[in-house]
């Protein structure tokens, strides 16, 4: 169906959605399902996708370089690839089992949200953009967050941090730390 742009078919018991053949969808709601997999390489229009709350173990956004919202929290992703997804600027894939995240190539990202998760370090460097920073509950060793300095909000408690600079961040109205 090329004509669909909208595709809301959350809170059911789906194990399956076949998108093929949906090359003007933007927005996509198939969260609180339970989806195992989830193939939107042929969407590449997409620019908001919600997967969150499903059973997914990983997931290819590589070909939705049009995304600027992508919410995939409480899955069992292990990794997650957003390089290309250069027009992002939400991302929320809290609740995952990722080891590593490079947002490194996102610099229009003005929210991260990838708390409770494995990682061990996280390069927001050339995020300046970033408004909200939400990593607590990881295995960080250190964070840098001098180059954010739009920063408002952070919340980076439960890590393994031993220092923290936010001397740049003056925009900073809350932020939870504990070191």
């Amino acid at each position: 169906n090329t004509n669909l742009t909208w595709l809301d078919c959350h809170s059911n018991q789906l194990t399956s959605l076949n998108l093929r053949n949906n090359t003007n969808l933007e927005k996509l709601y198939c969260y609180s399902n339970q989806l195992v997999s989830l193939d939107v390489s042929q969407d590449t229009a997409l620019k908001e996708l919600v997967c969150s709350s499903n059973q997914l173990t990983s997931l290819d956004v590589e070909n939705n370089t049009m995304l600027e919202k992508l919410y995939c929290f409480e899955n069992q992703l292990t990794s997650l690839n957003v390089g290309k997804n250069t027009k992002l600027k939400l991302l929320n894939c809290h609740s995952n089992q990722l080891t590593s995240l490079d947002v490194r190539n996102n610099t229009l990202l003005e929210k991260l949200v990838c708390y409770k998760n494995q990682l061990t370090s996280l390069d927001v460097s050339q995020n300046t953009a970033l408004k909200e920073l939400g990593c607590y509950s990881n295995r960080l060793t250190s964070l840098d967050v001098r180059n954010n300095t739009l920063l408002e909000n952070l919340y980076c408690y439960s890590n393994q941090l031993g220092s923290l600079d936010v001397s740049q961040n003056t925009a900073l109205t809350l932020s939870l730390i504990h070191i």
